[in-house]
């Protein structure tokens, strides 16, 4: 029984840390997101430069 309550606590600690990492990584993701964007279309312009049809 004590080690089924460990392995909920043990559980539970996971899981809150796991959470409270994702709401603070919030704006990072909305930034990295961003970054990634605007790389696609600098390489959609030159794609479109670069292509002879």
């Amino acid at each position: 029984m004590k080690a089924k309550t460990l392995l909920q606590f043990a559980l539970l600690a996971s899981v809150a840390v796991a959470m409270s990492g994702a709401l603070s990584s919030c704006k990072t993701v909305k930034g990295f997101g961003s970054d990634v964007e605007k790389l696609g279309s600098k390489i959609e312009q030159k794609a479109d430069q670069n292509t002879h049809y």
